[in-house]
Formats: structure tokens, sequence, C-alpha cells
């Protein structure tokens, strides 16, 4: 379908002289019930609105509009107050605002974006945004069809972050508060429940293109090391001399002991060699008295952790030292405890990977949608859905 195009400062009515900023503690002697909306959505609660109605807030300054971690455009509605920071437009006729809130969202915006230290998409540069105009009623058919595909998109990641608290859920019934211990729960020290507790390689080696896989604390993220997403890797001369001392293993504990992600924990799932850096350390459970999984999920969790991370050395770069955490003491369930828990914790994860396989599959279709939509290639919503 053949579209015409215009600019955005020719089909809205821009309202950002009516916009007016408060101070913090301006806001918290004006505590109410309208939100004060910022360039990234609401930010603050206050007595009072200067709009009321329907709007396109689109953020003008600050990191997101290049790292672009939550919607640049967003409507507002009812009654509510504005900032300085979040451009405000209105209907004026021309183009359906959640329209335009998904084409903004859908586009580079890198070429109106002036600063790199202080990003700002400025009025001038705002109102010469190019875009498609198609007439009104196609504009909210679109809308209509990207708002329900985007619907089912936030659900399945509502659905992902659910599956996260009911591991934490489950931990807690099954064991009770770590930092507490409410159910009293023998101690040990967790050097005496392991066969071994070490660290990666201190010298890092010349990174190559091909050869024997090299994982850093950028791998691992808590319950979850990727190898894959960006692979690193080492000769295999550099990796017989790291593997000789640091011998990861499938099922193995892999934990952050320095950076700014200190105390993260996840289960090595792969079954090939790898090396590692000091970053990491390894632990190796003794399964007679400990499993691989409480002991991760023990580190993990966040009370406990923080408790961990006091004990932390350094000034410019802190960290733990292999002999700070060979000195924790962990509460220890009786094993047959433990096994129960693994056993609903692989379901618990196994859904979660399920979920996030659907979810980026759901994100690229969304994608795919978004670019079919805006080039007019949408015949049907009963096509596009």
């Amino acid at each position: 379908m053949n579209v015409d195009w215009s600019t955005l400062g020719a089909i809205v009515e821009n309202l950002n002289s009516k916009r007016i900023p408060l101070k913090k503690s301006d806001r918290e002697k004006r505590d109410g019930e309208f939100p004060y909306y910022g360039a990234s959505g609401i930010i603050d609660q206050v007595d009072d609105y200067i709009f009321d109605g329907e709007y396109l807030l689109i953020g003008e300054d600050g990191a997101n509009l290049l790292a672009r971690s939550t919607p640049i455009a967003f409507l507002a509605k009812g009654k509510f107050w504005v900032n300085n920071h979040a451009h405000v437009l209105g209907f004026n006729g021309k183009a359906d605002l959640k329209f335009l809130a998904g084409y903004i969202n859908s586009i580079d915006l890198t070429p109106y974006v002036t600063g790199s230290a202080q990003p700002k998409l400025n009025k001038n540069n705002l109102d010469k945004i190019r875009l498609p105009l198609p007439p009104l009623e196609e504009q909210k058919r679109i809308a209509a069809i990207l708002d329900k595909a985007d619907s089912l998109r936030r659900k399945r990641e509502k659905a992902i972050a659910l599956t996260d608290d009911l591991l934490r859920s489950v931990f807690l019934d099954m064991f009770g508060d770590p930092v507490t211990n409410p159910k009293g729960w023998e101690t040990a020290n967790v050097d005496k429940l392991c066969h071994k507790i070490t660290d990666g390689t201190h010298h890092s080696p010349e990174p190559q293109d091909k050869g024997v896989p090299y994982i850093t604390a950028k791998h691992l993220k808590p319950n979850k090391l990727d190898f894959y997403s960006k692979p690193t890797f080492v000769s295999q001369e550099a990796h017989e001399g790291i593997y000789s001392r640091c011998n990861p293993e499938k099922s193995d504990v892999l934990y952050i002991k320095d950076g700014a992600t200190t105390g993260a924990a996840a289960i090595n799932p792969y079954d090939f060699e790898f090396s590692m850096l000091s970053s990491l350390a390894l632990i190796k459970t003794n399964t007679k008295y400990l499993t691989s999984e409480y002991l991760c999920d023990w580190l993990n969790f966040d009370g406990n952790k923080s408790r961990i991370l006091q004990n932390m050395s350094g000034a410019a770069i802190t960290r733990l030292t292999i002999r700070k955490i060979k000195d924790l003491m962990v509460e220890l369930p009786p094993i047959g405890k433990q096994l129960e828990y693994k056993n609903v914790r692989i379901q618990i994860l196994e859904t979660h990977a399920n979920l996030c396989k659907s979810t980026n599959c759901n994100n690229d279709l969304f994608s795919a949608l978004t670019q079919r939509a805006f080039r007019g290639e949408l015949t049907s919503q009963k096509e596009a859905i």
C-alpha cells in the first residue's frame, strides 16, 4: 500500500510550553494522587495536575535515548503532571497517538539525537522525524494490531518473572531464610563440604579467534552461564596450563568473586572443557553432603548475598578471596531434602528456559510485524495476529 510521508512536527500539537518541572524537595511537600512523569515514565506522585486527557510523551534527554532499555515514546492518560524531560504531544486530527508511539519506538533515533555523554532529542530535531502517514483509520487499525501483539509479549515476560519468583519461594519454603535460619539447620564450613575450591588464571591469555572456550564474568549471571552469546577462545597450549589447576566440569558451581557483578553464581551446564579467568571461582561440591543446586541458590539469595559481600576486600577493585569463600558457613539441610529441591528446581528452570525461547521468538515476530506495519504490508488484523 502506498502511503504519504510527513514530519512529526506537522501532524501533532506540541504542548511543551505547559510543562512545569518540580524539584524533588518540592514534590516531597506535594505528595498526592496524580502521576508525575519524566523522560521514561512515572517517577513520582503529586497533589495536582497540568494535563488532562490522552497525550503522547517522548523522552527528551537521558541515556535511554540510545540504550533503549525502556520505550522512548509512551501514552499518558487522565490527569497528570510532566516535567521538562519529556516532550508532550497532543492529537490534532492528523495522526493517531498510539500509531506514533509504535513508530517512534521502532526506528533508530540516532540521527536526531545530539550529544553522547548527555544525549538529547530537542524539539527542533523531534519535529524533523519523518514517518509514513496512512489514513487515520488505517493508523488506528495498525496501532490496534501492534497493541495486541505487544500485550501477548508482555504477558510472556511476566510469566518469566513469575518463574523466578517461584524458585525463590520454593527455596524459602523448603529451607527458610538463610540469613536467619528459622528451621535451625546445622551449619558447616563450605571448604569441608567441597572437593575443590579454586579460581581461574590470574594471567589473562592472548585471545584467539578459535580454540578452547574461555569463560569470564561477562558470561555469568545468577543461575545462567552463557558462553555462546559472546564467545571467547584461547589456544590449546594456554588452556592446558590453566586446566591443570582449574578444571570446571558439568554441574560444578561457578561464582563471580570480583568486579561489578561479584556474588552471582551459576551451575556449569556444559560438558566440554573450558578455561576460566580469575574473576570466577570454581566450586566442586561433595554430593554426599551438599548439592550444587542448593549451594548455587544459597549464594544467589539476596539477603545472604548482601551478607557475604560485606566481607569483600580491596579499594579500586573489590573482591572475594578464595580464602573468604572457603570460610563461608552454610546452613546444611539433610541431603535428601536438597535432592528433593534439585528435582523441583530442574522443572522450574526448564519451564523458564522454554518461556525465554518463546519470548525471544515473540520479540522477533513483534519486530517483524512492526516493520511490516509501517511499510503498509498488513492486509488484515486476522492475518497479522
